[in-house]
């Protein structure tokens, strides 16, 4: 895979700033922010889970990059409650357990981890689905080290999964 060029949507400075502003957002106006792809993408992912049967609403489904949780939320209304979010950004987790506890969803655990870093996936234990609307994106944009990095991504969600 030839490097592709690198982009402030590869580093944590530009998410925690994003989040940050969401999170002022949804504290003003109850606005939950970006779904990311579109809602749309979001809901085919959702209709193909519920329509699988190897799926169960008991097995545990890890959100990678998870930013406002909509994702789990949305999966946590039809049933799915063995769900972990996960985001590099403090803010973005903020965001998400905000909107998880006005929902009324505390079955959803929220949790900041780098997910390129193996001591921080190996305490998350292993998964059914690691669903990844973008983290793999932004990694691939990252200015220091991309090639490195996306193997490192590989390697570790390979390991949650396996």
């Amino acid at each position: 895979i030839g490097e592709l060029n690198s982009s402030e949507l590869g580093t944590k400075e530009f998410w925690d700033k994003s989040y940050e502003l969401e999170i002022q957002n949804y504290k003003s106006h109850g606005d939950v922010g970006e779904i990311w792809f579109d809602e749309s993408s979001q809901t085919r992912v959702i209709n193909w889970i519920l329509k699988s049967d190897e799926i169960s609403p008991e097995d545990r489904i890890l959100d990678i990059g998870c930013g406002n949780g909509m994702f789990l939320i949305e999966l946590a209304k039809e049933g799915f409650g063995n769900s972990i979010g996960v985001d590099y950004s403090q803010q973005a987790i903020d965001l998400a357990r905000s909107i998880g506890q006005d929902n009324d969803l505390n079955s959803i655990s929220y949790q900041a981890v780098d997910i390129l870093s193996q001591l921080e996936i190996e305490k998350l234990g292993k998964f059914r689905i690691a669903h990844d609307k973008g983290t793999f994106d932004a990694i691939c944009l990252c200015p220091e080290d991309p090639t490195g990095k996306r193997a490192k991504y590989l390697e570790n969600i390979f390991n949650l999964t396996a």
